[in-house]
């Protein structure tokens, strides 16, 4: 019980919470193993898989299907000209791409299950107000430490959820993925603000990628949804979308024709 109560997802059905438990395990063992890596082998990135690391371009070439760059700078400079500070998430993700915002917010915060930066990117992210948060996301006390910065931000004015191979890796059943999505809903600005993420295979293996994506604009009526296939090389999720709160001062229809065989879905 006291492991259960851990976790985020208390009270779903005890066959969903027995797999999370167990993927909990599995996790911390890749956190403890990921730690020894990263003793060995010294530097960032230093023999590593290509996903660790990459930046702002690589993630903007996963979800060019629903945002191209130019329209992520547009958005983020819209955000800015209503006079407050402009905040971006990298969700299960090292930080790398919302550090290439550079200027365009005043900060951010990433969530990853370890901690793989040298000394020069701890200095940067402290200058810049970039918060790391390491953690397993399917624990109540990262998504606490995710409510801290939430309240000192005021909420997020972009959140990114690209973890390739990781998403994948997480869960069969598709309630978990649901409440996670539901949650970073929850971490956007009341006023506004886009989500950018991968789409779990978990979910598209069990229903149809329209159902799902139709389900939760019905679920969400201020929001807007598109939705299209990865770019990512590594393929390692089909599809993408891009969600922004309706009174967000650029709507994602405008995006829409700059994409290519994107679908626009609303309540």
């Amino acid at each position: 019980m006291e492991n259960e109560q851990r976790t985020i997802f208390f009270g779903l059905d005890p066959n969903v919470r027995k797999e999370i438990l167990g993927q909990i395990e599995e996790n911390e063992k890749t956190s403890q193993r990921e730690r020894r890596n990263n003793e060995h082998f010294g530097q960032y990135g230093n023999g590593r898989w290509c996903i660790y690391g990459k930046g702002l371009d690589d993630y903007m070439l996963t979800f060019s299907s629903v945002c191209k760059l130019p329209d992520l700078y547009a958005f983020l400079q819209g955000r800015g000209e209503m006079g407050r500070g402009v905040y971006a998430l990298d969700f299960m993700g090292e930080g790398t791409a919302i550090r290439d915002l550079g200027g365009r917010i005043s900060g951010g915060a990433f969530v990853t299950l370890t901690d793989r930066r040298p000394a020069e990117k701890r200095v940067h992210d402290k200058e810049h107000n970039i918060n790391p948060i390491i953690g397993d996301v399917f624990l109540r006390d990262t998504w606490r430490r995710i409510d801290q910065i939430v309240k000192e931000f005021g909420g997020f004015d972009l959140i990114f959820c690209r973890p390739e191979g990781g998403l994948n890796t997480l869960l069969e059943s598709i309630q978990p993925h649901m409440l996670v999505f539901e949650k970073l809903l929850q971490l956007l600005k009341e006023d506004g603000g886009m989500l950018l993420s991968q789409i779990p295979n978990a979910i598209t293996r069990e229903t149809s990628i329209t159902r799902w994506i139709l389900e939760a604009a019905v679920s969400h009526p201020d929001v807007e949804i598109l939705y299209g296939e990865s770019h990512s090389p590594n393929r390692c999720a089909r599809y993408v979308l891009g969600l922004v709160k309706k009174h967000s001062p650029r709507r994602i229809t405008s995006f829409a024709q700059q994409t290519d065989r994107a679908q626009l879905v609303t309540a």
